[in-house]
Order: structure tokens, then C-alpha cells, then sequence
């Protein structure tokens, strides 16, 4: 699985063990919210649906990660 070795990558040496909880924490809760979620979506909507809401929730995220960094660094 690549996200064990995702938090060496991402932060400092002494930042890794808390990184790799939250990154594992974060695969756990996508698995057991995300794919009932999606099934349900899916289930409703159709499979298109269930991905673009898939895809409008990674653009979210990817925003307001974006906008995290630009804080943590200015």
C-alpha cells in the first residue's frame, strides 16, 4: 500500500509516526464512510453521479489543502 510510506515523503523526520496515523486514519474512514456513500450515490443517482460527486469532493479538498500551505507558509 503506498500510503505507508506516503508520510516520509510528505514531513519532517520527527513528523512521520503522527503522519502516517493520520494518513491510515484517513484510508480507514474513506473505506467505511466513502464506499457506502458511494454505493448509495450510485444506487439513487447512477454511476456518473457517484463519480462526479467523487471528483467535486477531491477538487474540495485539493483546495483547501492549497490553501493550507499558502497559510502554513506566509
Amino acid at each position: 500500500m503506498i500510503a505507508g510510506g506516503l508520510a516520509v515523503r510528505l514531513v519532517p523526520a520527527r513528523h512521520v509516526a503522527p503522519a502516517t496515523a493520520v494518513i491510515f486514519g484517513g484510508v480507514s474512514t474513506a473505506s467505511v464512510l466513502g464506499v457506502p456513500a458511494g454505493t448509495v450515490v450510485g444506487d439513487l443517482l447512477g454511476w456518473r453521479a457517484a463519480f462526479g460527486v467523487a471528483g467535486v469532493l477531491a477538487l474540495l479538498t485539493t483546495v483547501t489543502v492549497a490553501a493550507a500551505r499558502r497559510d502554513r507558509t506566509a
